[in-house]
Formats: C-alpha cells, structure tokens, sequence
C-alpha cells in the first residue's frame, strides 16, 4: 500500500477480503490496494493515532481511503467475473463500460493556455480549474 502506516491485510479485510476465504480475490486487490494514492493524497496519524487521509491540494481529509468506494466496486465485479461460467464476455462488457465512462469523464475537462503560456485544465461540469 502507499504508505507503510497501514496494513493491506489490514484494508483488505476492512474491505470483506480474506485470504483464507477469497484467495484469488485477496492476490487480485493486494496488487491494486499497493499502488500509490491518487496525486495529492497522503497518510497521516492523528493524536490517538489513528490513520487518515489528507488532501493537500484541496486541503480536506477524511477517515476513508480516497478510493475505497471504487475498490469496493471492483471487488463486487470481480465475484460475479469469477464466478460465472461466461468469463471472458463479462470481462470484454466490463472493459468496455469502464472505458465508455473515462471517455465521458475525460470529455469533461478541457486545457487551456495562459497569456503567459501555462497550461490549465477547465472542468465544464463544475467550474473548476487546475
């Protein structure tokens, strides 16, 4: 995981994953929980030495890891992947709606260039830019 401040064993089982229950699941999001935070997340430790995250950039925190929702979804997907007898389409159907909903996420965002010649990134949707 990111930071050595927390187990994966530890955020896995906090996810509903076991080793000894789910061993292809636990290998299969050991290697996902182990990447690094998205940018400008870290861990930190309160008084009562607790783990939480902090996000620099849009100076908020929170007591869940920042992609917990989405890892929680792709354990869900991958039970019912693994368990079906039509593996490879529900595989080939997943890929395609992943890819279909970071197009549409992406096309919400648009760069721009400063007088100065600096890039930015202007979100459609909300305003926002960075």
């Amino acid at each position: 995981m990111s930071s050595p401040m927390i187990t994966i064993k530890a955020f896995l089982s906090g996810l509903g994953v076991r080793l000894e229950v789910e061993p292809e699941l636990y290998v299969f999001m050991s290697e996902a929980v182990a990447e690094d935070l998205p940018p400008g997340w870290s861990v930190a430790r309160d008084a009562k030495d607790r783990t939480y995250f902090v996000n620099k950039r849009d100076k908020e925190a929170s007591w869940q890891h920042p992609l917990q929702n989405m890892y929680k979804d792709l354990c869900k997907t991958f039970r019912v992947v693994y368990r079906s007898p039509n593996k490879k389409q529900l595989i080939e159907d997943e890929f395609a709606l992943r890819h279909r909903e970071a197009v549409d996420l992406l096309q919400q965002w648009r760069s721009a260039t400063t007088e100065k010649g600096e890039t930015y990134y202007y979100h459609n949707v909300s305003g926002r830019s960075r």
